[in-house]
């Protein structure tokens, strides 16, 4: 009889063969290690919201029912009634003297503004008959905190203001949203709308380069809108022809200016059949597309006139990048219309939509450095373009001698797609390289060198910063900027990845880091899914790889919160790292091949001596073959207990562990006790 040691390291390695992964974990969910010992990540909950619902009357109908009347539509449905209500602000029963105040109740959506409560869970009976005081009575409903228009977010947000209040932003194809820290959702996306103020008239106000538009009633226009102008005729002496957009200033009730070269002061435009219409971010890519038209692959390439094949180039999913200058939201989406790129300020009143931001060039994204400066990436159209305000003033981005405004174009073969703050510096990611971006102070403001080269990120979001450095995914690997280079950072899952991953729909990667626990979270598509549904995650300190399966589109760490929020593609946002709840799924982890003995014997095993923390909370099942390529029996599963006696043999085995419940179990090095065989 002898003891052997399951002494299986941490992290996943499924790279090659299955004897590549021997006396290794191979395939596992939702767990990870700490020490060494392997126990479940954290689970999730539904982020929600409480609400108030003032209460005209309430009624026992029976001993343990109450049907309460709410002065307002109360806003429940049949779907929330799976939730508990909890009471507050009642009088004492009038017969009985029950106080029905902060407990939790079943409840019955009777119709918007009756509900039927049920004492039975909450351990309560009165008199039937009997009335309550509902003066300042009120119902505490707790609701999940959902994206109104449930679409998938691309691109999230958490900050704080000025007053220490807590925010979030998140955006999707076609919708900007702000969740207050008390979860309200409120649509902030700039709307596009037709100006029917009745007739419009323009001239040229004191200036050869301000035209001021009258609108006979109120136009209801903010500062920073676009609007486009059309059908005023030239102007009466330049003749110049004032249609087109414009970002809009100086507003009053029934006027505003835009901003025109070459005019003649106080000139007039023909107006008879003028129209004014604001526009508005405008819907974009659900799920990538594939460019075939004329133009839709790269120069040079292809027969001149004919349409694209079906390998042409794929046109990405509208995603948002966000990020706060001071306590303002600054939000730039990529779309495919003509209002592609235009930079969004947004001014924390719920009531007022997000705008334009006053003189900024159009980017595919955006960063705020450390420095104080709002990058505008791939600015004006120009894919190497990055172009940056004046420090402190985002609306100044014309250089000048008064200012550090600036704009460089990196010599790049590829094209820019993000960047981030990594150690007072900027790190500009594009489609083939990496630069580095200091501050220099006037003249130059900026300075750039490229630290890498074939590093290319595959997605707007698959970076993130960290203390000392970033990762980032790419192609066919990932990648590390330490503070002076970068390096490929060696993966030891890399064919589980990128075999599997849905090129397709690789715009749609997203990254985090979890910093509670050392690790760097990508989430990408895989096989045919359009969607976000597997993870991997890369340990920074423990130098260790791991896998899974999870449904997520936009990620945020702790900070602001004290949980990583994370959004899933029906627009439902969840608290990571709260429990251990795991939805539908089930923690587990399995090894690769490990030889019982050397491998040229049958051996026998007895009995499992485990080290686990909980005793109970897990199971184990093991499979077994007497040659690699053999018939493989499974036997257990069995629970674990101090020993569990188990009865099988053969030459090599591999090992399943499964949580069975909702609880931070671990497991540690487990024992096996056996004994030598024949070799046939």
């Amino acid at each position: 009889m002898a003891l052997i040691s399951l002494d299986i390291p941490a992290g996943v390695v499924n790279h090659g063969t299955d004897f590549d992964s021997e006396g290794r974990w191979r395939d596992v969910n939702l767990v990870r290690w700490e020490q060494n010992s392997l126990r479940p990540i954290g689970g999730w909950q539904e982020r929600t919201a409480t609400v108030n619902v003032s209460v005209s009357t309430i009624t026992a109908l029976q001993t343990t029912t109450l049907l309460i009347n709410t002065s307002t539509p109360h806003g429940l449905v049949l779907a929330d009634q799976s939730k508990k209500i909890t009471l507050s602000g009642f009088g004492v029963g009038s017969v009985s003297s029950l106080n029905l105040n902060d407990r939790a109740y079943d409840f019955t959506v009777s119709s918007t503004t009756a509900l039927l409560i049920n004492l039975t869970t909450a351990g309560l009976v009165c008199v039937q008959g009997e009335t309550f005081d509902a003066t300042s009575a009120i119902i505490k409903k707790t609701l999940s905190v959902t994206l109104t228009d449930p679409s998938a977010a691309r691109g999230a947000l958490s900050w704080t203001d000025n007053t220490f209040n807590k925010h979030i932003a998140a955006g999707t194809y076609n919708k900007l949203y702000h969740i207050s820290s008390i979860g309200v959702v409120s649509d902030i996306t700039p709307t596009a709308t037709s100006i029917t103020a009745g007739g419009v008239s323009a001239a040229a106000a004191t200036s050869t380069t301000v035209v001021q538009v009258t609108t006979s009633t109120a136009h209801n226009l903010q500062e920073g809108n676009v609007v486009t102008l059309a059908l005023f005729g030239a102007g009466s002496t330049s003749s110049v022809d004032i249609n087109g957009s414009y970002i809009i200033a100086n507003i009053a009730a029934t006027t505003f200016e835009i901003t025109k070269s070459g005019l003649t002061n106080s000139e007039t435009f023909a107006h008879g059949s003028a129209t004014i219409s604001k526009q508005g971010f405008p819907a974009g890519q659900v799920n990538s597309g594939s460019n075939q038209g004329f133009g839709g692959y790269y120069y040079g390439l292809d027969n001149y006139g004919t349409a694209r094949p079906a390998n042409s180039i794929n046109i990405e999913v509208t995603t948002w990048s966000v990020g706060n200058f001071g306590q303002n939201l600054i939000a730039c989406g990529t779309t495919t219309s003509s209002a592609q790129g235009r930079i969004y300020e947004w001014t924390l009143n719920a009531a007022i939509e997000a705008r334009t931001l006053l003189n900024a060039p159009t980017a595919k994204s955006i960063l705020v450095t450390d420095d104080r400066f709002l990058f505008a990436l791939a600015a004006n159209s120009d894919p190497r373009k990055i172009a940056w305000c004046d420090r402190e003033d985002n609306t100044s981005w014309t250089a000048a001698a008064t200012n550090e405004a600036g704009d460089y174009t990196l010599n790049s073969s590829g094209q820019i797609l993000c960047g981030v703050n990594v150690r007072g510096r900027v790190l500009i990611l594009t489609s083939t390289d990496a630069h580095i971006g200091s501050y220099a102070g006037p003249p130059v403001v900026y300075g750039f060198e490229q630290v890498g080269h074939e590093c290319g990120i595959i997605s707007r979001h698959a970076a993130t910063a960290i203390k000392d450095g970033a990762f980032w995914m790419s192609y066919n690997g990932f990648f590390a900027y330490d503070g002076s280079s970068v390096q490929e950072v060696p993966c030891s899952v890399n064919d589980y990845v990128f075999e599997d991953i849905n090129r397709a729909e690789i715009s749609k990667v997203v990254s985090v880091e979890n910093s509670q626990f050392n690790e760097i979270w990508w989430l990408y598509p895989s096989g045919s899914s359009l969607e976000n549904d597997r993870y991997v995650a890369y340990n920074y300190k423990d130098n260790y790889w791991n896998i899974g399966q999870l449904d997520r589109t936009a990620l945020i760490d702790v900070g602001v919160y004290t949980n990583p929020i994370y959004f899933d593609a029906l627009g439902n946002i969840y608290d990571h790292e709260t429990n251990f709840s795991h939805g539908s799924s089930t923690p587990y982890a399995e090894t690769g091949p490990i030889k019982m003995g050397e491998g040229d014997n049958v051996i026998s095993v007895k009995s499992l001596i485990p080290d686990e923390k909980t005793q109970g909370d897990v199971n184990v099942t093991f499979k077994t073959r007497y040659f690699p390529q053999g018939s493989e029996e499974s036997h257990g599963p069995f629970t674990l207990a101090n020993p569990t006696s188990v009865r099988f043999q053969g030459k090599q085995m591999r090992y399943r562990v499964n949580g069975v419940n909702l609880v931070n179990w671990k497991v540690g090095k487990m024992r096996i006790d056996t004994a030598a065989g024949s070799k046939r």
